[in-house]
């Protein structure tokens, strides 16, 4: 039996810092949520919300520490945080490959590429521009005309600076213009970037959109629930991916179901269907996707309402951005084991139970799914779920179980069994050639856990285990 909830991260502005260490170890990438402020701006006392821009990127060296998760420390200054702004949260912790010191290098010409979507023919209405640029960019600025009608000038943003950590500096930069609405016929996208060195470049993008032309509908991939699934409670939230952020995702029920619940589509595809009804026993659940043109693609889903009661209560709003949270909740019967996003919880015997340390789903919604077994179904020598890969090894004359398991989407957790007082390093690699150092540590206890969060860029990632020196 499972159970599912989402809570939307409040706002904030997460800045990077990317960080040397003093003992001369790899350096890392830290990422720190920062809370908008209010505050009284002017002699009539309105109250404003200051939010700080997203993508503003800082290198700092100095005093002050942040903890890691494994009970490390980094340091890292606030002299130039800017003023004003309150406490950080640690978002993520990542380790950076060793490189060689290099001196700078010229950049050469300022030059942009257009990452999607392609100038030319299009079917969809609402577009998200994405590029990357050779500067490190300050300002991003856009505006569409449409048959002699201009839109206002918006401004775009830096998704992330991109960092060599060979050089110690940027040299590019990730950006993304936000909801820009095409008109039918000729749509043409002026676009200004102008780059931390006073240098500035304009284009302008073309898209003729023909929804007229369109004869495929939009592609809908379930992420939860699986087909048949049992989950506890009256309601449930559905999600997925779907290729047209501009489509309509409306979901029915058979049977007694008046009004369709329409899906919240995000930005990058990703879909909510907030609170469907569910009635008691097996329900047949009907997606329909319906995009600009009216072509229309359907996903039939079966859900059994469970009898046992598995409820998870919410996480406070402002621990949302943490890299892992404490999570509560009750189960009844009691006589169960819960896990939440792959974290066992201790369940007592009323039912209440506690979970810690759950990791949190990176972007802007915390995703938290349950997990419950009963206790009478020999669940005491079950395997957490989402269990993916179990290995013996020696380390180095000493039996070392691993485990990899996915806790949560887009989230790895490596696991170390017996390694209690062991010097040992972890290295990772995408092709099994070129071995990058993630992780050191000089006296582990017996179960040692690394969780991995930046895995969603790489297709396939292999680790192996050694003595350290």
């Amino acid at each position: 039996m499972q159970a599912s909830t989402d809570q939307p991260k409040p706002p904030a502005t997460v800045v990077t810092h990317y960080l040397r260490n003093p003992d001369g170890s790899d350096p890392v990438m830290v990422q720190l949520a920062y809370a908008p402020q209010t505050f009284t701006t002017n002699a009539s006392g309105e109250t404003v919300t200051h939010l700080p821009v997203p993508g503003d990127t800082a290198k700092l060296v100095g005093q002050g520490t942040v903890a890691l998760p494994q009970g490390e420390t980094i340091v890292i200054s606030r002299r130039n945080e800017p003023p004003g702004w309150g406490p950080a949260t640690l978002v993520s912790v990542t380790p950076l490959p060793r490189k060689p010191p290099q001196s700078p290098r010229r950049p050469g010409a300022f030059r942009f590429r257009l990452c999607e979507p392609e100038p030319g023919l299009i079917f969809q209405p609402l577009i998200q521009l994405k590029g990357e640029a050779n500067r490190r960019l300050e300002r991003i600025m856009f505006y569409l005309v449409n048959g002699g009608r201009r839109s206002r000038v918006e401004r775009g943003y830096v998704q992330e600076s991109v960092f060599d950590p060979a050089i110690w500096d940027f040299t590019g930069s990730q950006f993304q213009c936000h909801d820009i609405d095409l008109l039918p016929g000729t749509n043409v996208l002026w676009l200004r970037l102008e780059a931390d060195t006073g240098e500035v470049l304009v284009t302008n993008l073309v898209y003729a959109l023909r929804t007229e032309l369109d004869h495929q509908p939009p592609k809908l991939h379930l992420a939860w629930p699986q087909p048949s699934q049992r989950v506890a409670g009256t309601h449930l939230s559905i999600r997925g991916r779907v290729d047209d952020i501009s489509a309509e995702i409306l979901a029915t029920r058979e049977g007694g179901m008046d009004t369709p619940v329409q899906a919240l589509i995000e930005r990058d595809g990703r879909f909510w269907v907030e609170r469907f009804p569910l009635d008691p026993g097996t329900n047949r659940v009907r997606l329909t996707a319906r995009d600009a043109a009216g072509n229309q693609s359907f996903r039939n889903l079966e859900v059994v309402r469970a009898d046992t009661s598995l409820v998870i209560d919410p996480v406070a709003e402002a621990e949302l951005h943490q890299m892992q949270v404490r999570v509560t909740g009750t189960v009844r019967p009691s006589a169960h084991r819960v896990w939440v996003n792959g974290c066992e919880a201790r369940v007592e015997a009323n039912g209440r139970w506690e979970a810690w340390p759950v990791p949190v789903t990176p972007g802007g919604v915390a995703i938290f799914d349950a997990f419950a077994v009963p206790l009478a179904e020999g669940a005491a020598l079950a395997p957490p779920p989402r269990e993916l890969l179990q290995v013996q090894t020696r380390l180095p004359d000493e039996p070392v179980h691993l485990n990899l398991s996915r806790p949560a989407c887009g989230v790895f957790e490596l696991q170390l069994t017996g390694v209690a007082g062991r010097a040992f390093v972890i290295h990772s690699s995408t092709n099994l050639v070129d071995w990058t150092p993630v992780l050191t540590n000089r006296n582990a206890p017996e179960v040692f856990r690394l969780a991995l969060t930046n895995t969603v860029a790489t297709g396939c990632q292999f680790f192996r285990l050694g003595p350290a020196d």
